[in-house]
């Protein structure tokens, strides 16, 4: 079987885009609740700066190992654990009982993020020809703002309903659940 002719592929697409969004989302919506989190957890505003900047410098800082990593072994393996260790950052933050956990859990989070995009473009360009690649990149790109978006007024409603942490923990149960889905979308086939 081409991959590059299946219909499959669209399959392989709709799954890895559903993850990017969800993952893109969980980047900026813990700035919806700082206050909540200062009040909650007796803590600074450069605690919750220190908090959010860390899941940024895991997420920079592994962009070149991951690739790397991934253009030698393979970036099916990547992006599952990837999905996997954002679910798993959100779900112990929707938990934390501290600040320090708080902070190592958006550090997986910002490890887990690193392993998204990088994999996402390369699984792409197993599975499409060059002509549909750029333009799913486009649509790439469109989840990606999409998802930024959802972190704003729809998730802000959702926390004035449920609480900062019912968004965050299914989130968190949503991404664990899609990194088995990617699995069996992208290993087992």
């Amino acid at each position: 079987m081409n991959k590059k002719e299946s219909g499959y592929r669209w399959v392989v697409f709709g799954t890895v885009l559903f993850a990017y969004f969800l993952i893109v989302s969980q980047r900026t919506a813990p700035g919806l609740i700082t206050d909540q989190l200062m009040k909650d957890f007796h803590v600074s505003a450069s605690i919750i700066g220190f908090m959010s900047s860390i899941q940024f410098f895991a997420y920079a800082g592994l962009q070149i190992p991951i690739g790397l990593f991934s253009d030698r072994y393979g970036p099916n393996r990547f992006l599952i654990i990837g999905t996997l260790l954002a679910g798993l950052g959100s779900l112990i933050y929707s938990f934390s009982p501290n600040e320090y956990v708080l902070i190592c859990s958006r550090l997986l989070v910002g490890m887990g993020d690193a392993a998204i995009f990088v994999n996402l473009v390369l699984i792409l360009n197993q599975w499409f020809k060059a002509k549909e690649f750029v333009k799913l990149i486009g649509v790439v790109s469109l989840a990606a703002g999409l998802g930024s978006l959802s972190a704003t007024v729809p998730f802000s409603m959702w926390i004035s309903f449920a609480g900062w942490r019912m968004p965050f923990l299914s989130i968190g149960i949503i991404l664990v659940i899609f990194s088995y889905l990617l699995y069996m979308v992208l290993v087992l086939k």
